[in-house]
């Protein structure tokens, strides 16, 4: 009887290798997506809490652009290279007029935050290539996101 059990399962030796060599790349590239989809929402949120934590330095009386930035970079080195950042600090009050919500932020004015006015809105403005701060860098899913860019801004009034 042994030998009848045996003989059954050495037809199946190769089975499993196969089975793996078609398996485990999908698995593989979902892993790694995964881990690098998680990597993009720590850096967004990364980007978006140094915009927020500079247009608060920036809303009190005294602060420059240069403090404002130096600010932002900061809280951006705890994660990436802050010279990768692109950070402005624009003339926010054409949002204060009803129904002219600008749409490319690049044509605003920029401002400098120790000559504005009180209550006057401005905005601090972070971008960040993915590709510069991917964590695989040679990835096939750069063919597909290669023009993507993270963004953090934040809108404030000075005090």
């Amino acid at each position: 009887m042994k030998r009848i059990r045996l003989k059954r399962r050495s037809r199946r030796f190769g089975t499993t290798a196969v089975e793996m060599a078609v398996v485990l790349p999908v698995i593989l590239v979902i892993y790694f997506a995964m881990i690098e989809f998680g990597h993009v929402y720590l850096s967004t949120n990364v980007i978006k809490s140094a915009a927020r934590y500079a247009g608060r330095l920036a809303v009190t009386n005294g602060a420059t652009n240069d403090q404002v930035i130096a600010e932002a970079n900061r809280i951006l080195g705890t994660m990436m290279n802050p010279s990768l950042a692109t950070i402005v600090i624009k003339d926010g009050s054409t949002f204060d007029t009803a129904g002219s919500a600008p749409t490319n932020y690049g044509n605003l004015p920029d401002v400098e935050v120790d000559e504005i006015e009180d209550r006057h809105l401005f905005i601090v403005r972070i971008t960040v290539p993915y590709n510069s701060i991917s964590l695989f860098p040679s990835g096939f899913w750069h063919t597909y996101v290669h023009d993507l860019t993270l963004t953090g801004q934040a809108v404030m009034r000075h005090e």
